[in-house]
């Protein structure tokens, strides 16, 4: 049987106390023994220590050699050819794959094996942007970050490694940060396009779903602390995605309040609940003080409501009504996990009373959002909202510390102190600054300053009462159901495997790329245009120049023109494909075309391109990108300017171009 883990002050007050029931004749010396036997012993917390210890900074090295690969990459050397460049990248990988499963299989190296493991991750993120680089793709590039984090998420589940889990949350939030905050107005691929919803990222809780439920299945609330926050980023992206503006208040004062409902859905001392309240606190503590602030509605009175239409606050109430669908399904589906309570049968009358409170939360939080929408303007709109922020403030300060008080921890108690301290002088600065002036608010502090001493104080002979009286607690965490049991067990059990097929499909995805955009090169034709670069810089493969053809400006038929193209084309054939016959120029060298067709030409030689959003390029064909070593885009902007420069691209029979070189004319 495995040994339930402790900390150093649970153990050594665990030993004192089967002393002194041993000398009490309370339990023999045999029982004594085989009490002590479940539970960790002072070498193995050591142990523990020292493996934590090493393995971060075998992480820490494993990170920074990743980066040096990264900035390799990005310098992008042109001494190098695309061919040497992909074995390099296919070679890397799968040998740092190698070299972890051979040391997986020695055993007594599971640390750096796991090390190794991430590192093999890091290469494999590396060589998707290599590989872009490589052939100068200009894709939608939040889609790399994505394959890469796919690519992590079993690694992450096998090797039970928390260092995995981070690099696998830090790539799904990048990737909702990006889709949100970059192209939010692309609305999802598998809905019809005149549904108009924007872009929200909508397949990251999918993403962190597994993740969460391995945390629960380890009782490990570092990893749940991580899916969590990864949770809340998300729901907070919604915001941005809806374009709510001043009204985002709300809407993240909704999420931080459900995040507290999860939390009080745990099952008493269960310290997987703690990061739930952790970051609902974080994030309705300041949204409660600005929202309960006369100063914050005036100064926001006439720009609250600008140009927000019916149809905005309709979007606004459906979406929090969503939000809402969305908790309570996860808390259904989540109490099956072994941590969730819902049937209120709490053995204490308190924890009740504070599931209570965080239900009283969520309603307040939706009731001033709804009472703001419904009552526009005026003192109506904000004299409720103001009320009911400052009463659930108190609420809030009077939770944590009764949360610090009951499950004997400080940092709730003091959390909830310095919330009503916070809440003291933002009121009076808000209320009575002008009239009190630094005389009052010195009284202010004076009076705080009292009040902590009193505090302080309590909490002490609190403590030191409920510690004489029942010791530190050991807190046995509920088991998970059994279907996830099997699901884990069988999940292990198959972990090699797993771990060799999630390798040889990370090397299989870049070769995959490597043989699809290598076609054209191989089997296409060649055709000189002329182009005009402007030198930009992408961050994860270093310089490149964009290259602007004259067919990138080519009118649709039955379509807007000329300058407002590109948002006619937007608005109508987002991302749809369009056809470009091609031409030889009277010079008999370059190339170019005339008309763009949504219809494929019968005959003849053509680009297949797509008409995207970007008013300088309303037309793209994916060779708009040309990846330069670092410094060598200014060497292309001089010969932009004397119009010197070309481009060579292969043409594959289907339409779809590469870019071979650019060069001087």
């Amino acid at each position: 049987m495995a040994r339930s883990k402790l900390t150093a002050a649970q153990q050594q007050w665990l030993d004192r106390e089967l002393s002194l029931w041993q000398s009490d004749q309370i339990v023999s010396s045999d029982q004594a023994g085989q009490i002590r036997s479940r539970y960790d012993s002072a070498d193995d917390i050591n142990d523990r220590k020292r493996s934590v210890a090493v393995q971060a900074l075998f992480a820490m090295a494993a990170f920074l050699f990743g980066l040096a690969v990264l900035l390799l990459i990005g310098f992008n050397w042109e001494e190098l050819s695309r061919t040497v460049k992909l074995i390099v990248v296919l070679t890397v990988v799968t040998s740092t794959h190698l070299i972890a499963f051979r040391l997986r299989r020695g055993g007594g190296q599971l640390a750096l094996s796991e090390t190794v493991s991430f590192l093999a991750c890091l290469f494999y993120g590396a060589g998707i942007w290599l590989v872009a680089q490589a052939f100068h793709l200009e894709a939608h590039y939040p889609d790399g970050v994505w394959w890469w984090a796919i690519g992590v998420l079993p690694f992450a589940l096998c090797l039970d490694s928390l260092l995995l889990h981070m690099l696998y949350v830090s790539l799904v939030a990048m990737w909702g940060g990006m889709e949100v905050f970059g192209f939010w107005n692309m609305s999802p691929w598998w809905l019809p396009g005149w549904w108009e919803i924007p872009n929200g990222a909508y397949s990251l809780p999918l993403l962190a779903a597994p993740g969460l439920a391995w945390a629960y299945q380890r009782k490990s609330p570092m990893a749940v602390a991580l899916y969590v926050a990864l949770f809340a980023w998300w729901a907070i992206l919604q915001a941005f995605a809806l374009h709510l503006g001043p009204r985002s208040m709300f809407w993240i004062g909704n999420v931080g309040a459900i995040l507290i409902l999860f939390a009080e859905a745990h099952r008493p001392r269960d310290p997987r609940g703690v990061p739930y309240r952790f970051w609902g606190v974080l994030l309705v503590s300041g949204i409660l003080l600005a929202l309960g602030s006369h100063q914050m509605w005036r100064s926001n009175e006439n720009s609250w409501y600008a140009d927000y239409h019916l149809r905005a606050m309709f979007t606004e109430v459906i979406a929090n009504m969503i939000l809402l669908a969305i908790s309570a399904g996860l808390l259904f589906i989540f109490r099956g996990v072994g941590a969730f309570d819902l049937k209120g049968d709490a053995s204490e009358l308190d924890s009740v009373r504070r599931r209570w409170f965080a239900i009283i939360l969520v309603g307040s939080l939706m009731l001033m959002s709804i009472w703001s929408l419904a009552i526009a303007h005026g003192t109506a709109a904000s004299s409720l909202p103001i009320i009911v922020a400052n009463l659930v403030t108190l609420g809030m300060a009077l939770y944590l510390v009764k949360v610090g008080e009951q499950e004997e921890r400080t940092r709730p108690f003091g959390v909830g102190v310095f919330l009503f301290l916070m809440w003291a002088l933002t009121r009076y600065i808000d209320l009575f600054g002008e009239a009190g002036g630094m005389l009052g608010v010195a009284v202010v502090f004076a009076l705080c300053g009292g009040g902590l001493v009193v505090v302080g104080n309590f909490w002490s002979r609190r403590r030191s009462a409920l510690r004489a009286a029942s010791g530190p607690q050991l807190v046995e965490m509920p088991t998970t159901p059994t279907w996830i049991g099997v699901a884990t067990d069988w999940w292990v059990r198959h972990a090699t495997p797993i771990l060799v097929w999630s390798a040889i499909a990370q090397v299989g995805l870049l070769g995959g790329m490597i043989l699809i955009e290598s076609l054209p090169l191989m089997i296409g034709e060649r055709y000189v245009m002329r182009v005009t670069p402007v030198d930009p810089r992408d961050y994860f493969r270093g310089d490149y120049v964009i290259l602007n053809y004259p067919i990138n400006r080519l009118t649709v038929p039955g379509t807007q023109a000329s300058s407002t193209s590109a948002w006619g084309h937007a608005a109508q054939h987002l991302d749809e494909n369009v056809y470009v016959p091609l031409e030889r120029d009277a010079d008999g060298v370059h190339w170019t075309g005339t008309e763009a067709s949504f219809s494929r030409p019968a005959t003849g030689k053509y680009l297949r391109g797509r008409v995207a959003s970007d008013y300088r390029q309303p037309l793209q064909y994916g060779i708009e990108a040309y990846y330069v070593q670092e410094g060598k885009g200014k060497v292309l902007e001089d010969l932009m300017r004397s119009r010197k420069l070309s481009a060579e691209i292969a043409v594959a029979p289907w339409g779809q171009a590469k870019l071979v070189r650019v060069f001087e004319d």
